[in-house]
């Protein structure tokens, strides 16, 4: 704050209005944003950024067992005691070199990539039983791609 015989240097002035423009811009892509799923509000929400993801992508993750999903992730326990993991196509047909894991750490690049990539397609459904962390931290991850990608086009047109 200025106080008695303070004078601004024209540097400064100029430094200020340009964070008020700065500010507007941002406040209206986050408008924008927002409008079509993406803005501060959803990412705040982790039901709304899972519905966003799903909107942008056509399809819907279903946290248990569905007879006719595109694509199924979930743990079954071994005739030993092992817990193993699931990621398939057609849970009646799991082929044990490609499908099962023995750690679950790959399984969330292979959530992300059924999104993103070949999946879904329109109104596909995935079936994810047991990995909700797992579901939560995969869908902010691609929200925030989303967000990003959309932010470059939107401010193009801002």
């Amino acid at each position: 704050m200025i106080k008695g015989n303070d004078v601004l240097h024209p540097d400064y002035i100029h430094r200020e209005e340009d964070q008020v423009l700065i500010d507007k811009r941002e406040e209206d892509l986050n408008k924008k944003l927002e409008e079509i799923g993406f803005g501060n509000k959803q990412e705040n929400d982790e039901q709304l950024v899972q519905s966003s993801v799903e909107k942008y992508y056509s399809f819907k993750i279903k946290p248990y067992w569905i007879s006719n999903a595109s694509f199924y992730i979930y743990s079954e326990s071994t005739s030993d005691g092992y817990d193993v993991h699931i990621a398939c196509e057609d849970s009646s047909s799991i082929d044990i070199s490609s499908d099962v894991f023995y750690y679950d750490h790959d399984l969330p690049e292979i959530l992300k990539r059924c999104i993103t990539s070949a999946y879904p397609h329109k109104d596909d459904v995935i079936m994810v039983d047991g990995y909700e962390d797992m579901v939560e931290d995969v869908m902010m991850e691609i929200f925030l791609e989303i967000r990003e990608y959309e932010s470059i086009s939107l401010s193009l047109s801002i």
